[in-house]
């Protein structure tokens, strides 16, 4: 077998380790990727978001959802997509990488993506971000392989993903004006596509969409509760993915004579940069950044592994490669050991979602249910169809930002699950809606409290209530009681 052939096997042993990583993460772990999953079992049946629900994402994701729901009848399918889709962002890093460090490149840049601590926790959560950056790589390939319509295209739909997949495209953008200047109006023409489907969105939805998929967005500030600041995001992405941003930065000094090499670290260490300083960031936008850090990180070690060999002894030359070799070793032992804790807690957590699912079922027949966007999408969505388990009002995004923000105010959302004919609330105690006092007082007076289920492995308590046939007044008595009778 030649070097071409060994890269392609190793690059695959790294996927199927990846994945074999992964597969407690295709369970029921609470998150807002129910929010998507949900939606697309809604829109299979007619429920339209932006219109009938509050979506703050682009369709592509709820759309996929939908598709795959009805072509398989399994909600949890549809989570594959993202494993699947980050494999795939692994090998067309392997393919640039050989084309734009030289060949062999390519596991190593697989590698440092595949098993990133970043990487590892997100992949197989269906937020959007692992199929928005598999689209934008792509696009980067069709541009390698000189199809800037198709490349056009590709980031459309990564855009039409996710809003955060503007940073990798602005990749593409620096590439075809550098490199390709000539294919600049097809692959314009292939990018405006996006424009399209928004405008499409913009006449189907009104107003609704552009105050969910953007405004929303511009309204939210660092400062709000449920965010950490900037810079503790950032430094808990430098704690554990250290090397990532170490490496491209030691090829510094070949950017010169490596000009699309440059571009790609580059490129990642301003991504990286960016999302740092965005003050409403969650931890899983580094990911934007990885791609481009790793082909960097690539480069960077090869070409200095052939520096040592020209300008040491051969001795020294090794020590040195050894002790390099140590060093990376023992960050993806780091790394691994402590994502296979992270992966036991995923089984745990798993089994924790069903009996929880189990609960609610058991809880009475003619379920509505509302509360806590982590969790009652998901318990919706597992006990469907065999259980009839509908949320109050279709409310899936009961995220309090969309409170802080004004789109929305505690009464106006208690309005609308009591107008939606919500008889079961569940909550997660000192987390999300339920941090909210008028909503917590709702669910107090209005409803009685049946059940406090703890689940250990995710450090959460659930709060299962069942509205009350007589509900209590501001004193905290029955309204039916007469002044007498009290």
């Amino acid at each position: 077998m030649d070097a071409k052939g060994s890269s392609r096997v190793v690059t695959g042993l790294l996927a199927i380790a990846f994945l074999w990583l992964q597969m407690p993460g295709l369970g029921l772990l609470p998150g807002d990727e129910w929010i998507y999953l949900k939606g697309g079992q809604l829109l299979a049946h007619g429920v339209l978001p932006y219109q009938d629900y509050f979506l703050a994402h682009p369709p592509l994701r709820t759309v996929l959802a939908c598709l795959i729901w009805l072509a398989s009848g399994s909600v949890l399918a549809t989570k594959a997509l993202c494993l699947l889709a980050t494999v795939g962002t692994a090998v067309a890093l392997h393919v640039l990488s050989d084309r734009w460090v030289r060949p062999g490149a390519g596991p190593l840049a697989v590698a440092l993506f595949l098993f990133s601590q970043t990487t590892l926790t997100t992949a197989p959560f269906f937020v959007g971000i692992n199929l928005a950056l598999f689209l934008a790589v792509a696009g980067l390939l069709c541009l390698e392989f000189e199809c800037p319509l198709w490349a056009g295209l590709f980031h459309s739909f990564a855009l039409t993903a996710a809003l955060y997949a503007a940073l990798p495209v602005a990749v593409a953008v620096v590439v075809v004006v550098l490199f390709r200047r000539r294919w600049m109006p097809r692959y314009a023409l292939g990018l405006t596509a996006f424009l399209v489907v928004f405008a499409l969105c913009c006449w189907a939805f009104g107003m609704g969409f552009v105050e969910q998929v953007f405004l929303y967005h511009f309204k939210k500030s660092g400062d709000m509760p449920g965010f950490e600041s900037s810079g503790s995001v950032f430094a808990g992405f430098l704690e554990y993915s250290y090397l990532v941003v170490i490496l491209p930065l030691l090829g510094a000094p070949i950017w010169g004579r490596t000009p699309r090499l440059a571009v790609a670290a580059v490129s990642g260490l301003v991504l990286t940069a960016t999302v740092a300083l965005y003050p409403s960031a969650h931890s899983y936008y580094f990911l934007l950044g990885l791609p481009f850090l790793a082909v960097g990180g690539a480069g960077a070690v090869l070409e200095f592994a052939r520096l040592l060999r020209a300008k040491l002894s051969g001795k020294i030359s090794a020590m040195v490669l050894v002790v390099l070799a140590f060093g990376t070793s023992f960050y993806f032992y780091d790394t691994l050991s402590r994502h296979i804790n992270v992966r036991n807690i995923w089984t745990k957590v798993s089994a924790e979602s069903a009996s929880l699912a189990a609960v609610v079922s058991d809880s009475g027949a003619d379920c509505v249910l509302f509360g806590d966007s982590s969790a009652v999408p998901m318990v919706s969505a597992i006990l469907y169809p065999e259980v009839e388990c509908s949320i109050a009002g279709d409310i899936l995004d009961t995220n309090p930002k969309r409170l802080y923000t004004g789109l929305v105010s505690p009464q106006g959302i208690i309005e609308q699950a009591d107008s939606g004919g919500a008889n079961r609330l569940l909550f997660i105690d000192k987390h999300g809606l339920y941090t909210v006092p008028q909503v917590r007082k709702w669910a107090q007076t209005q409803f009685v409290e049946v059940q406090r289920i703890h689940a250990r492995a995710s450090a959460a308590v659930y709060i299962l209530y069942e509205k009350r046939t007589n509900p209590l007044d501001s004193t905290g008595l029955p309204r039916a009681l007469t002044r007498e009778n009290r």
